[in-house]
């Protein structure tokens, strides 16, 4: 929650001064065509994929998604921002709340820069080990009430808030599967990879990961 408020803070204080950096790294990622879906996967792509097809129909999927959403982006809000927040990095407490590493930051679609701040902290080895399925949608719910306490989302960002956050669940999804792999977790990879495609078109994963990761050690 107190996550959430401060991130609405810094946004409404950045939008309402006009506070601008140069283009941050996910913004300029977008645009430069670096979050094509070979970007994500790169080698590991022989390791767990079985059918070249599924490859293929995957790849055309992300990379759809990626232009959609930068056809979205240029019509939302941007302003300079941390861009590099989340639940288990750059956030501490201790009798007092502050901020490090701020080496990432620039300017961000807020809408973006809202969405990624929880897909980047929800799909985590640690996220996931210590939160269970069913408390995940309550986390987020208390996340983004505590950054509305600081900002109120705009018509056109409410407009697309849906649509973006099933693209970025899916994109997410996509690095923690790879990430699995690189890790050496192959074979929970080679289970989840039939469920990629599905993600885009869901504002959360209603897979149990806990459990996969558990189950398999």
């Amino acid at each position: 929650y107190m996550l959430g408020r401060l991130l609405g803070k810094m946004h409404f204080l950045s939008e309402k001064y006009n506070y601008t950096l140069k283009f941050g790294p996910t913004y300029t990622a977008l645009n430069l065509g670096k979050t094509k879906y070979r970007n994500i996967w790169k080698k590991e792509y022989d390791e767990v994929f079985k059918n070249k097809n599924d490859i293929y129909k995957l790849e055309k999927l992300h990379n759809q998604k990626i232009n959609e959403l930068k056809k979205i982006w240029s019509n939302l809000p941007m302003s300079a921002v941390h861009a590099d927040l989340g639940l288990i990095s750059n956030f501490m407490y201790k009798n007092s709340y502050g901020i490090i590493d701020f080496n990432l930051a620039g300017n961000e679609v807020l809408l973006g820069d809202l969405l990624i701040t929880w897909y980047s902290s929800r799909y985590t080895i640690f996220f996931i080990n210590n939160v269970e399925l069913k408390k995940t949608n309550i986390l987020k719910e208390i996340f983004l009430k505590g950054y509305f306490y600081s900002r109120r989302l705009t018509r056109i960002e409410e407009k697309y808030l849906k649509k973006t956050s099933c693209i970025l669940n899916g994109i997410y999804f996509n690095i923690f599967v790879a990430d699995l792999v690189k890790q050496g977790y192959k074979d929970i990879a080679q289970k989840l990879v039939d469920k990629i495609y599905e993600q885009y078109f869901l504002d959360d994963t209603q897979i149990d990961l806990r459990k996969e990761l558990i189950d398999n050690g």
